[in-house]
């Protein structure tokens, strides 16, 4: 009955289990002896950004430069980018999402790893005074 407790546990609850570094050990230590692949680690708030820059370029498009990096204990795929422009009210003028393709040759990001990323696109027609760049 515990065996099927567990297995019903780790079943509904696995990836979010599987999230947790302290279980994730452990987890990685049972699959590897029975033979099953955990989930992708995933945890944004130990993805951080390093010197971003945005930069008017003379062909009226922007230039988004910046450096993602990894501060947590497992390898994690690349996530998505959201990059939200305002004007100088502070409204919503345009919004798009990058895709981890779009910016990164590779999929994944080690432990302690920063890798430097450039996002170009067209300006919109609301001049630009601030924005955002948030992790999907």
């Amino acid at each position: 009955m515990l065996v099927l407790l567990i297995g019903q546990m780790f079943y509904f609850e696995g990836a979010a289990l599987s999230n947790r570094p302290s279980i994730r050990s452990i987890l990685a230590a049972v699959c590897s002896a029975v033979h099953c692949q955990l989930p992708a680690y995933r945890n944004l708030k130990a993805m951080t950004f390093r010197q971003l820059n945005l930069q008017a370029g003379a062909d009226r498009s922007y230039l988004l430069s910046g450096a993602l990096s990894n501060q947590g204990l497992f390898p994690q795929a690349v996530p998505n980018l959201r990059l939200t422009l305002t004007d100088l009210s502070g409204n919503v003028i345009a919004e798009r999402v990058f895709w981890a393709e779009q910016y990164f040759e590779s999929g994944m990001l080690y432990p302690d790893q920063t890798k430097p990323f450039r996002l170009q696109f067209a300006a919109p027609t609301t001049s630009v005074a601030g924005y955002a760049l948030n992790l999907l």
